[in-house]
């Protein structure tokens, strides 16, 4: 979308339906009661996983809520976070211009 390049439909297709629920699932086995990944405490860790997350829902997918409960929760509280959701507010019209 943004080098204005075809997209490799094929390529997307098995991304969104087999190697990302496979992450999804290994990340919803992963959490626990905190909102962190690593020792309960928010950290570099959360920054990095929850980062890929922006760059998905500017792709118009994100976490199905019933089938990894603990990951959308996850993913939602990280970008509610001060910090996130400024820079998601940023992006979006551009992506959305893009599109």
């Amino acid at each position: 979308m943004l080098l204005k390049r075809e997209s490799d439909e094929a390529l997307i297709k098995k991304a969104l339906e087999e190697d990302i629920p496979q992450v999804f699932d290994y990340l919803e086995g992963q959490l626990g009661a905190a909102d962190a990944l690593v020792g309960g405490q928010f950290s570099i860790g959360d920054i990095g996983v929850a980062t890929a997350f922006v760059n998905l829902r500017h792709t118009g997918n994100g976490v199905d809520a019933a089938k990894w409960p603990k990951l959308a929760r996850y993913i939602a509280a990280i970008h509610a976070r001060t910090s996130f959701k400024a820079v998601i507010e940023e992006e979006t019209p551009f992506f959305k211009q893009a599109a």
